[in-house]
């Protein structure tokens, strides 16, 4: 796959499951306005189009923090380490673990996720 236009690669919307089965996304709800812990995977929405019709999408899962920025729009970036102190301003989700059999029904529901 080859994007030629960077702009192609901007967020336009993602789709955050927690423990418990909450499923969000950024049409029904802010970022800031998630629960604060629980988030077991994320799912971003580019605004390029594959072969296949559907939108390039990025899925984040298995860490401690998710986090966006006010610069960052709708994108969603995570790591293990603690971000606020590195970047000012990010609006922080705790991640957790969860037994491997609601991880694998996530991971399934992310990969069949195609519209945020």
């Amino acid at each position: 796959m080859r994007i030629d236009n960077i702009l192609d690669y901007v967020v336009i919307g993602w789709r955050a499951w927690y423990e418990g089965d909450k499923v969000f996304n950024s049409r029904e709800i802010e970022w800031k306005n998630l629960p604060s812990d629980g988030l077991l995977a994320v799912v971003q929405y580019h605004k390029f189009i594959r072969v296949n019709g559907e939108h390039y999408r990025r899925t984040w899962s298995g860490t401690d923090y998710y986090w966006t920025t006010p610069e960052s729009g709708l994108e969603v970036f995570c790591g293990d380490e603690e971000p606020s102190k590195r970047y000012s301003g990010a609006i922080v989700k705790r991640g957790k673990w969860v037994p491997i059999l609601e991880m694998q029904k996530v991971n399934k529901e992310t990969l069949d996720a195609t519209e945020f």
